[in-house]
């Protein structure tokens, strides 16, 4: 039934009839990267009358249920490497890495460019496999380090020069008018942990999360664990392992809903590894991040070729505390350090992110106005 309605929406997004729904193109690689897209799309719907194609290859994507106006969408996994290959359209937006590398290949039609919205902060050397954006023609950057790198990569292996934009960041946008809309904690901080480690090996789930969560528990915690998108894919027995132990715990909450924020909202203090989810929550919530450092999660082996320390290097320095992995059986007392003095940090945080994340709040104008200059 899956690829009978993959062949049918294949057919479907390449008639003639959606020629002009067409041109503009959204590919999700799952659910999760629905979020990058939204301000984009907003923006575009309502400063324009077109209509725009959105391909996913998750069924459970908040797109198939949004019923937005002038949204045609389509789901293609299997399938969604021809449509790459066959699609004439003018803007085709992606968040997936290694376009041309592997699967799914460029469009043959000299009209198709080919956009990359980064879902990370992060920077494009350290956790993205090598050579992961030489074959976009633009790059959406958040900020000025990102650009760096890709033009420092260009310039050492004589790569065609793409079009950087200076975009920003559209999901931290709309977390932060989240947390600013919510309501005021009551009296006294709430002691609740966010614990949300990345996928790599060696992560917080393989290492040390049982031991991790049982001293925030002994601190009078109360912890909600996250696991990364690609975690739930890759090592669901971990977490299960941890799922198990803490079943009879109240105070211990794993929250695989990724699409749901409320973890992130609802939590007074993060906890992580090498997690992108930094960036979100401390320029987000002007709030500071108590790291672990397990082993570096670092697709790119060859991450320094350029000369340039990746950003999730130097904010371990500038956003937060930073633990060793010997020193998680006391963590409850980081926390509580952490969580007393986060004021201490606000000014600094403020700062970082003026200086790393390109039009903090209207980044969706400014992606969304190239988009249109397209067609």
């Amino acid at each position: 039934m899956g690829l009978l309605r993959e062949a049918i929406d294949l057919n479907r997004y390449l008639t003639k009839e959606n020629a002009l729904s067409r041109r503009i193109t959204f590919y999700a690689e799952s659910a999760v990267y629905h979020r990058c897209f939204k301000g984009y799309i907003r923006y575009i719907l309502e400063h324009s009358d077109l209509e725009i194609c959105y391909i996913s290859s998750e069924k459970t994507d908040p797109i198939f249920s949004s019923n937005m106006p002038r949204i045609k969408t389509f789901f293609l996994a299997k399938l969604f490497p021809y449509a790459a290959r066959h699609t004439d359209a003018r803007a085709l937006i992606y968040t997936m890495d290694d376009l041309q590398q592997f699967g799914v290949k460029r469009s043959p039609h000299p009209q198709v460019k080919h956009l990359y919205a980064m879902h990370t902060a992060s920077s494009t050397t350290m956790s993205h496999r090598e050579g992961a954006f030489d074959f976009y023609d633009t790059i959406f950057c958040i900020g000025p380090y990102q650009k760096e790198e890709i033009l420092a990569r260009e310039k050492k292996y004589a790569l065609p020069p793409k079009t950087l934009l200076e975009v920003g960041f559209p999901y931290l946008d709309e977390l932060t008018q989240q947390h600013l809309a919510a309501p005021p904690s009551p009296a006294g901080e709430r002691r609740v942990a966010l614990v949300a480690p990345s996928w790599h090996e060696g992560n917080l789930f393989e290492t040390c999360m049982i031991p991790l969560v049982q001293s925030l528990l002994e601190g009078g915690w109360t912890v909600t664990v996250r696991p990364h998108a690609e975690h739930l894919v890759r090592n669901k027995k971990a977490i299960q392992e941890v799922a198990k132990v803490f079943e009879q715990e109240a105070r211990v909450h794993l929250e695989l809903d990724l699409q749901n924020s409320k973890g992130i909202q609802d939590a007074s203090l993060l906890i992580t590894d090498w997690s992108g989810i930094v960036f979100e929550w401390a320029f987000a919530r002007e709030s500071p991040v108590l790291f672990v450092n397990t082993k570096m999660k670092a697709p790119n082996k060859n991450y320094m070729d350029l000369g340039i320390v990746p950003m999730e290097i130097q904010i371990r320095d500038h956003l937060g505390v930073n633990i060793n992995l010997e020193e998680v059986s006391k963590i409850n007392a980081y926390a509580d350090d952490l969580l007393k003095n986060k004021k201490r940090y606000v000014a600094q945080i403020k700062k970082f992110r003026e200086q790393n994340i390109y039009n903090f709040q209207r980044s969706a104008e400014v992606g969304g106005k190239y988009i249109l200059s397209l067609l």
